[in-house]
């Protein structure tokens, strides 16, 4: 909502207001109609979360189905204590136009369903009958959105990346346009340095805490004269009182939880007995980096970001922490019992850390939930199975949202034929693009996700 039109409902409201006979006995409270110069909502925010290279579906599936399911499949589990703010989502498809190999073309596909240029500096061999192409063609849908919220945090987006380097498409999610990819924050100690060194936390001053104790009276009283004034004007009307009613309860609650998130400055990351092998120092990257990205939200920095796990193409980085000493990509192709459990280590590691972004999101409280309520958190991958690089089915998580319309809580299987620039509609209509009924180019159907309820 832009200043003006806030402008415009607060002069409404007093308005409205002084003709139904209380003006005088309102007026001194009428400015707390709009206590924090905004309208008494809560900011939504978007996360966008990559790993690499699909999944192991037979251990990735809930049990179940719709909103009678559970989170008891080996990967999915580390999601349990939140399965009543997630949806798994089956039976998407990536459409998977334009050159490349399908690890080069997938994390440029993810997010700006748009396919790669067919000229440019890059050719690989291993494309059938090999083949050359550039960067992207498009915009992510994350910049679309963080465009359109330009001006409202001190950064437009943030981007976070660990491993996730490289100068070619695979190593690239996120665009600002065509041909601009953005590299993400690789270094979670120079990333601090830049967006939190000079802020500090202070605990409110008392002339803080009395000026909200002071505006918690002050709505107290103004539901008192709203409700002496009910039974005085015409019953047409009374509804439009109700809901300023409803208003001031929601403000009442906002100032008695602090109003939106709290901004905590996180301390600095130390990297004092961190492995100096990149492979061996991956948790701890991964760990800062999702803590660094919270903090930036819970402190209204941006309301856009993503975190980058590796790239869709080989890394070279095996994963000894978990007893897995092959690379991910090349173990991803390798369908024998004892690869697969390989994968199913990793991708349950995912969802692990999946999981301690939401934990973060959830433990702080905002408005009569939390930030994760007011958030949502979109995660995704380049193909569906790394083997025989599916494009037809293509697993998604979404989390949060549930305060503005997402129907959390439910194992959602599209419909055949269901490509995800449906979900990117749906995220982007969530952050306020209501209008938008296509994006991409790769799929001219029209409209949000069936059953996401946004």
């Amino acid at each position: 909502m832009t200043a003006r039109h806030r402008s415009t409902v607060s002069e409404s409201r007093r308005r409205w207001l002084a003709s139904v006979g209380g003006a005088a006995a309102l007026a001194p409270f009428l400015p707390l109609f709009n206590v924090s110069g905004q309208d008494a909502t809560l900011p939504r925010r978007l996360v966008l979360f990559f790993t690499p290279h699909g999944t192991v579906w037979k251990d990735w599936r809930p049990s179940g189905s719709g909103t009678s399911f559970s989170l008891t499949s080996p990967i999915l589990r580390p999601l349990a204590p939140f399965q009543k703010k997630v949806v798994a989502i089956e039976g998407l498809g990536v459409r998977d136009d334009g050159p490349g190999a399908p690890h080069t073309k997938g994390p440029a596909l993810l997010f700006t369903a748009s396919p790669l240029k067919k000229e440019g500096a890059f050719s690989r061999p291993d494309c059938e009958g090999g083949c050359t192409f550039g960067w992207n063609s498009g915009p992510s849908f994350d910049q679309v959105v963080a465009q359109k919220l330009q001006g409202a945090t001190p950064f437009r987006s943030l981007e976070f990346g660990v491993r996730s380097s490289g100068g070619d498409p695979g190593s690239h999610i996120i665009y600002a346009g065509d041909s601009r990819p953005i590299p993400p924050r690789q270094d979670p100690v120079a990333a601090y340095k830049e967006l939190f060194a000079s802020r500090t936390t202070a605990a409110p001053s008392d002339e803080a805490t009395r000026l909200v104790r002071r505006r918690e009276i002050a709505l107290g009283l103004v539901a008192k004269q709203i409700s002496s004034l009910t039974p005085r004007v015409p019953s047409a009307d009374r509804p439009k009182l109700q809901a300023h009613a409803e208003a001031m309860a929601d403000l009442e609650r906002q100032l008695k939880g602090g109003g939106g998130a709290t901004c905590v400055v996180p301390g600095a990351p130390s990297k004092s007995g961190v492995s100096s092998d990149p492979a061996d120092s991956m948790p701890w990257l991964v760990d800062r980096q999702l803590e660094l990205m919270a903090a930036s939200l819970r402190c209204d920095l941006t309301r856009v970001c993503s975190l980058q796990i590796r790239v869709g193409e080989n890394d070279g980085y095996p994963y000894r922490f978990l007893g897995v000493n092959d690379e991910h990509h090349l173990t991803s192709h390798q369908t024998a019992a004892s690869y697969q459990a390989m994968l199913t280590k990793i991708y349950t590691w995912y969802a692990e850390r999946f999981a301690y972004l939401l934990e973060l999101l959830d433990e702080t409280p905002e408005g009569d939930g939390t930030m994760l309520d007011n958030t949502l958190v979109l995660w995704g991958t380049e193909v569906g199975t790394g083997y025989n690089h599916d494009f037809k089915n293509v697993p998604f998580v979404v989390a949060g949202g549930g305060a503005h319309g997402v129907r959390t809580g439910q194992y959602l299987k599209a419909a055949a034929g269901t490509y995800h620039n449906r979900l990117l509609v749906s995220a982007m209509r969530y952050m306020g693009l209501s209008d938008t009924e296509r994006f991409g180019g790769t799929d001219q159907e029209r409209g949000p996700l069936a059953g996401l309820g946004v």
